[in-house]
């Protein structure tokens, strides 16, 4: 857990750096879906619904899996001043994140360029 709380912002920020060459809301939200959409581990629903940003997340890697991503994520989304609801079980991961209606454009724009329609797969 600790290892996950440490890692999330350090690693998140490098790798949006790397690959957006920005670190932002939409940089991490896109760093999210491609993770879920690329590991193949994971099945995934995402949506914005009522000024939240929902993931669901669906695996067989087991509890600790669970909470090592939600603590991971949980701790990347902090770094930007966004407190993430997450919820954890043995073969899932649910995240509420609060969003803006700048920031819920945003992640429909991700939902669009990065899976070409609404988040849903895996």
């Amino acid at each position: 857990v600790d290892l996950a709380e440490r890692l999330g912002p350090e690693v998140s920020r490098e790798m949006t750096l790397f690959v957006f060459g920005k670190f932002g809301f939409e940089q991490l939200v896109s760093y999210f879906v491609l993770i879920c959409k690329h590991a193949q581990m994971v099945r995934y629903q995402m949506s914005v619904e009522g000024g939240l940003f929902v993931a669901k997340l669906a695996h067989r890697l087991g509890e600790n899996f669970s909470v090592f991503f939600a603590k991971y994520f949980g701790a990347a989304f902090r770094e930007l001043g966004i407190e993430a609801a997450s919820e954890t079980g043995a073969s899932s991961i649910a995240f509420r994140l609060p969003v803006t209606a700048e920031e819920a454009a945003s992640v429909s724009r991700v939902f669009v360029d990065l899976l070409g329609g609404p988040g849903t797969g895996g």
